[in-house]
C-alpha cells in the first residue's frame, strides 16, 4: 500500500500493520488524554481498532483532527464510527474543513467518506456536536488519490467536495462482505450487491486474459471489473437511500464501470441506454466503441428525491443485453469557504502560546479546527470582512487587541510576536 496513506486507530495502545500492509498509528499525538477512550467489544468488518475516542463537548462546539495535506492534491478521507454500548445516545455532524459530508446517530455503525482537493498544508476533519450526546470516532483514514483519479474533474474542483453515497462491486452477492483490494491505489472499500439484486440477474466473470491496455489503465482494480451482472433486456441497479427529506434539488455524480467479459462481442453488438429516474442520460452506450474492453461513464444529475438507475437494451437492434461491473455514486457539495487563512494561522499560533501558560484550560482545549465556522471558538468573536469570515473585527489591529481584551476567561496572556506588520497581542483577561 501507498506509504503516504495516513491510517489512524483512535485510542489504540500501539501502532500496527495489517494484512494489506497498511500501517495504522494511534491518535495520541492529536489527543494525548486517554480519559475518554472506550473499548469495542465485538468484531467489526474492515476495522482494525478495538477502541474509540469520545469527545465530551459542552454546549455547541467541535473537535478536529488536523491532517497533513499538500495544496492542489486530491484526497479521499474516511471516518468510521462504531456504536458502543458504553456511550449514551448521540448525534453529530462530520465535516471536511467546514463543509458537512455526513451525520452520525447512535446506535448505528456508520462510515462517512468524502473526496476533496486540499487548499492548505493541513485539512481539518471535524466532529460537530449535535442535539444530544457527544461525538466519537474509531478510525480515520486519509488517502492521496493517484494521478489517474478523475473524481473531481469538471466540477470546479477547488470549490467542490464529493460525499460518497454508495460504491458497489457487482458480483453474485454470495460473499456478503465489503472488500479492500491490495492493488487498489486509492484503498476504496467495495460493497457487494444485495442478494436479492444479484439473484435477479446473471452473474458473469471475465477471464484474466481479457485484460487489455484500456482495462489495465482503469483506475479501479481488475478484480472489481472482472465480475459483473447482466440481463438480456434490462438491468436495474440498486442505489442507497439518499435521505433527501428537504424537498430541495441535490446534485450527484455517478461513475459507472464496464468491462466486456466476452472477447467475441465486438463493437455494435452490446448497445444499451442508461436511464436515471426514467430519463435517458446516455443513449446507445457501447462498451466496445473505443476499441477496448473497458469504458467508464460519468453522469451528472440533479434530483429532488431518489435515484433509479437502469440500463436498457436498445430494442430490436442489437444482440446482447446490458452489463455492468461496478458503480459509485457521490453527492456533489459546494465547498464552504472557511475563515480567512491569515486569521486561522494567527489563532493557531496564539492557541499554542496560550497553552504554554495555561496548560489544562478547558477553553483552549475546546479550540479546534476553524476558529469561526460553523460555530466560533469559545470567547472568540467573528465577523464578515469584505465577504470573508474573519476573527474579531474588521482590521488586523482588531485581531491583536479586541480579540484578547474580549476573552474574559481568566487566561494568562501569550508572549509572542505575530509576523509581519502585526503587533504583539496583549490580553486584559
Amino acid at each position: 500500500m501507498d506509504a503516504d496513506f495516513l491510517s489512524i486507530n483512535c485510542c489504540a495502545n500501539s501502532n500496527t500493520t495489517d494484512e494489506n500492509s497498511i500501517h495504522w498509528i494511534t491518535d495520541f499525538s492529536w489527543f494525548p488524554d486517554p480519559t475518554n477512550c472506550h473499548q469495542i467489544n465485538r468484531p467489526v468488518e474492515h476495522h482494525r481498532s478495538y477502541s474509540a475516542r469520545g469527545f465530551p463537548i459542552s454546549d455547541s462546539g467541535k473537535q478536529c483532527y488536523n491532517l497533513p495535506t499538500f495544496p492542489g492534491e486530491d484526497y479521499l478521507v474516511r471516518g468510521s464510527f462504531v456504536h458502543l454500548d458504553s456511550l449514551s445516545p448521540s448525534s453529530f455532524d462530520v465535516l471536511i474543513g467546514v463543509t458537512k459530508i455526513g451525520s452520525v446517530e447512535l446506535p448505528n455503525d456508520v462510515v462517512v467518506e468524502g473526496v476533496f482537493r486540499a487548499d492548505r498544508e493541513y485539512t481539518n476533519f471535524c466532529l460537530l456536536k449535535g442535539d444530544e450526546g457527544d461525538p466519537y470516532i474509531s478510525q480515520l483514514e486519509l488517502r492521496p488519490l493517484g494521478d489517474g483519479s478523475q473524481y473531481l474533474d469538471g466540477y470546479g474542483s477547488d470549490d467542490t467536495v464529493l460525499k460518497l453515497i454508495s460504491r458497489v462491486n457487482l458480483d453474485n452477492g454470495t460473499s456478503g462482505l465489503d472488500i479492500r483490494y491490495p492493488d487498489d491505489q486509492d484503498d476504496r472499500i467495495w460493497t457487494p450487491p444485495d442478494p436479492a439484486t444479484a439473484a435477479s440477474y446473471k452473474a458473469v466473470s471475465a477471464p484474466s486474459d481479457i485484460l487489455n491496455p484500456t482495462a489495465a489503465a482503469a483506475d479501479v482494480p481488475f478484480k472489481v471489473l472482472q465480475t459483473a451482472l447482466q440481463d438480456p433486456e434490462k438491468l436495474v441497479l440498486p442505489t442507497a437511500n439518499l435521505n433527501n427529506f428537504d424537498n430541495l434539488n441535490h446534485s450527484y455524480a455517478i461513475f459507472l464501470h464496464f468491462l466486456e467479459p466476452d472477447s467475441s462481442v465486438g463493437a455494435g453488438q452490446r448497445v444499451f441506454d442508461v436511464l436515471v429516474n426514467g430519463k435517458n442520460e446516455k443513449a446507445g452506450f457501447d462498451i466496445r466503441a473505443g476499441g477496448g474492453s473497458y469504458r467508464r461513464l460519468v453522469l451528472n444529475v440533479t434530483v429532488r428525491w431518489g435515484l433509479n438507475l437502469t440500463l436498457v437494451k436498445v430494442p430490436n437492434a442489437f444482440r446482447f443485453g446490458p452489463i455492468c461491473s461496478a458503480y459509485e455514486i457521490f453527492e456533489v457539495l459546494p465547498k464552504i469557504e472557511g475563515t480567512r487563512k491569515e486569521d486561522v494561522d494567527v489563532m493557531l499560533t496564539v492557541r499554542k502560546e496560550l497553552l504554554l501558560e495555561n496548560n489544562g484550560s478547558e477553553v483552549l482545549e475546546s479550540w479546534s479546527g476553524d476558529p469561526c465556522l460553523p460555530v466560533p471558538w469559545k470567547a472568540i468573536t467573528c465577523s464578515l470582512v469584505n465577504g470573508s469570515t474573519a476573527v474579531a473585527g474588521e482590521s488586523e489591529s482588531d485581531l491583536t487587541s479586541d480579540l484578547f481584551w474580549g476573552l474574559e476567561v481568566g487566561l494568562k496572556p501569550p508572549q509572542l510576536q505575530i509576523d509581519g506588520d502585526r503587533e504583539s497581542p496583549s490580553c486584559g483577561c
